[in-house]
């Protein structure tokens, strides 16, 4: 007899099909109900080990014994007795393997069916304030360092977001003015701004090495969620040991994710040396605290002392554009991009949205690369903001507005996000809302520099210029960004009035300044601002002079665009056809648009009203732009159409708040508004004029 049909004679596959149908209904169960006691993960996978063990247990003795009607026989006693009569024989036993093969393929079957119709709940947010991490080691290269590690460790999961450790430390200042974020003042900071979790640990020396540990607190109540710890032999392994406990808190807040309880190495933070870490994790805390400046050295040192630290570049990159230095940034960020391998998911996604939306402009593909972002990380506060600022550059303020509400409703407490809604609102044209946001923002940082323009821009409005030239000189005590602001806003609030003389004695001083801190914006914003007065004032060579420097390193729409328009008011055709030429060629719809504008803004220079009005409609098919509206208004004018011309004139009033800073830099540019109300009253007269014309004519 062959093995196969001694085998089956011995009904070794019926025991082993019925065994395995059994095993599977048993385990299919035991994944649905053990989740509802909270059993542990080892629970389950102690049940997979016993069942394996038991199916080899189970076919050993199917080989040896028969179950039979009286009991348990040894295979040789059934082949001499006739009368011992196998049970797992015949036509029931056939149905019984039938039936419990049936219901585990149905379970089988059902589970499937659930797992694509009802995907895992996603796991709510949760915020993590991580306190100072006490260095008993004396080694102060552990300082600051260890609390960035971590927090990139824990960004790892989709739902876990870090609270900004700067902003949390002048929370504490206020709280305890003197303190430290200790444990207890990181505890009362998360009470007060919502903070799920506060992390506070040690690192000591342990033999040799280290020893770490972090305890993860619920800052409410004070107790303790997960208590994590990990050993580092040498000082170089301190950095992975950090992953570990990063795991280990994920783990306990629930995050199911990691294979094997492990960080993927993509999401640990990576640096090839502490002392490029420490650099780094300095650098981002002045960078926190807008000290950029003292920021740039620091990064400088990180990338030193290891050249393909890609977040030390990035970081770079975005402190240098906050001064203004947009060809260092550029040049920062394009070395990030090369070693994007060396970040993790998240900060990959947050880089090439900076590269997108600062650098390439490409704003489309900015808002792209964020939605991605938050579909991965719903939690993660900076994305929301920066696909908010995405859509606003794309001139969709209801959609920037209904996305800095989203991030506000996570992070109510977060004043950078308050601020950036009230800026969005100020575009919107709901000043309303634009000043109750910025009180709070003001209230809890009168430092908050850019919290002023609204509120300056709610006075330009009523208009009260008296009352928004006060807000820009309280502004100009609150640093240098501040007073850079308030030099060009006083500037501004001076052409709108008509004294461009007092316009013309703010703003060398002020260039000058901004010139020294590497402020490129600040410096452009303001020659812009300054060859205007000087054409005011009929002093055409000056004002050639101050568009050269202006043009000479012009970068941007906010650059080129007020260029060009001088360019053409001086009668300079060929200066403002090259502008134009320049801005047909950009990627940006917006910069298109402006481009068409400069031609329908020529064409009416040279009295072709109607080709300047084709122009200026071509334009609003690349972007509905202020600027554009504006021109077209001037040009149905000129052709003789003043019910066509109030039209876009009215339009420029209800869209008041896209001219606060016409090019979406929070740069006062109110100036621009000047003659609206002249050319309303104009379009005006006109058509009472046309209208008494048509009357005559039919008497």
């Amino acid at each position: 007899m062959s093995l196969f049909e001694e085998l089956r004679r011995r009904q070794v596959f019926r025991v082993a099909a019925l065994y395995a149908g059994v095993a599977w209904i048993t385990l299919q169960a035991a994944s649905m109900t053990l989740p509802a006691f909270h059993a542990p993960d080892w629970v389950f996978r102690a049940l997979i080990i016993i069942g394996l063990i038991g199916f080899v247990i189970a076919i050993v003795l199917a080989w040896l014994y028969e179950l039979t009607s009286q009991g348990l026989k040894r295979d040789a006693e059934v082949i001499r007795d006739k009368r011992l009569r196998p049970l797992l024989g015949g036509r029931k036993m056939n149905a019984l393997l039938i039936g419990v093969l049936a219901i585990a393929l149905g379970i089988s079957l059902y589970g499937n069916y659930r797992a694509k119709r009802s995907p895992a709940p996603a796991m709510q947010p949760i915020s993590v304030l991580t306190a100072d991490i006490s260095n008993r080691t004396g080694d102060p290269v552990f300082d600051g360092t260890l609390e960035e590690a971590l927090g990139v460790g824990l960004e790892g999961a989709p739902f876990i977001t870090t609270y900004q450790r700067e902003q949390a430390r002048q929370l504490a200042e206020q709280i305890r003015p003197g303190s430290r974020l200790n444990e207890d003042t990181a505890r009362l900071v998360a009470v007060r701004e919502s903070i799920n979790i506060v992390l506070s640990g040690t690192i000591e020396p342990s033999g040799d090495g280290y020893s770490l540990s972090v305890r993860a607190i619920n800052p409410a109540d004070g107790s303790i969620v997960k208590d994590a710890r990990a050993n580092a032999s040498t000082r170089d392994v301190v950095l992975p040991a950090v992953g570990k406990i990063a795991a280990q808190v994920r783990l306990a807040l629930g995050d199911t994710s990691l294979k094997g309880g492990k960080l993927a190495d993509e999401e640990t933070f990576t640096a090839a040396s502490l002392e490029a870490a420490s650099y780094y994790t300095r650098a981002q805390t002045l960078a926190a605290r807008n000290n950029d400046a003292a920021a740039l050295p620091l990064y400088e040192k990180a990338v030193e002392a290891d050249p393909e630290f890609a977040r030390a570049y990035s970081g770079w990159g975005l402190s240098a554009f906050k001064l203004g230095r947009r060809t260092e940034a550029t040049e920062k960020w394009n070395s990030a991009l090369k070693l994007l391998d060396r970040m993790t998911e998240r900060e990959r996604y947050r880089t090439l949205g900076l590269y997108y939306s600062v650098v390439t402009l490409n704003y489309e593909k900015a808002i792209d690369n964020y939605s991605q972002l938050v579909k991965l990380y719903p939690a993660d506060g900076a994305a929301h903001n920066n696909l908010a600022i995405s859509y606003f550059m794309t001139l969709n303020f209801p959609a920037a507005l209904a996305e800095g509400k989203r991030v506000l409703d996570i992070y109510p407490e977060d004043i950078q996000f308050r601020a950036n809604y009230a800026l969005y609102a100020m575009y919107a044209g709901d000043f309303k809302t634009a000043v109750e946001e910025t009180g709070k923002v003001l209230k809890a940082d009168p430092t908050y520099y850019l919290a002023y323009l609204p509120l300056a821009m709610q006075a330009m409005t009523i208009p009260d210029l008296l009352a928004a030239r006060q807000v820009y000189e309280r502004a100009a005590t609150q640093g240098d960004s501040a007073a850079s602001l308030a030099a060009i806003g006083l500037a501004d609030v001076a052409l709108y009035d008509g004294k461009a003389a007092d316009a013309e004695n703010i703003l060398p001083g002020a260039i000058a300044t901004d010139h020294a801190s590497g402020n490129e914006q600040g410096v452009a914003s303001k020659r812009a601002a300054l060859a205007k007065a000087y054409l005011l004032q009929g002093k055409r060579r000056q004002a050639l002079d101050v568009l050269q420097e202006l043009t000479a390193k012009a970068a941007t729409n906010a650059e080129w665009v007020p260029a060009a328009l001088l360019y053409s008011e001086l009668g300079e055709v060929a200066e403002t056809k090259k502008i134009a030429d320049g801005l047909r060629g950009d990627l940006q719809p917006q910069s298109r648009a402006y481009a068409r504008m400069l031609d329908g803004l020529l064409a009416l220079r040279e009295k072709r009203a109607v080709e300047a009005v084709d122009a200026l409609k071509s334009a609003l098919g690349f972007a509905d732009l202020w600027l554009v509206r504006y021109m077209l208004g001037e040009a149905y004018l000129a052709a003789g159409y003043p019910a066509e011309a109030k039209s876009e004139f009215e339009a420029c009033v209800r869209r008041r708040g896209e001219v606060t800073a016409l090019f979406l830099d929070d740069t006062p540019t109110y100036r621009y508004y000047a003659p609206i109300p002249q050319r309303l009253a104009a379009t005006n007269a006109d058509l009472v004029r046309k209208l008494s014309s048509t009357v005559g004519e039919k008497k």
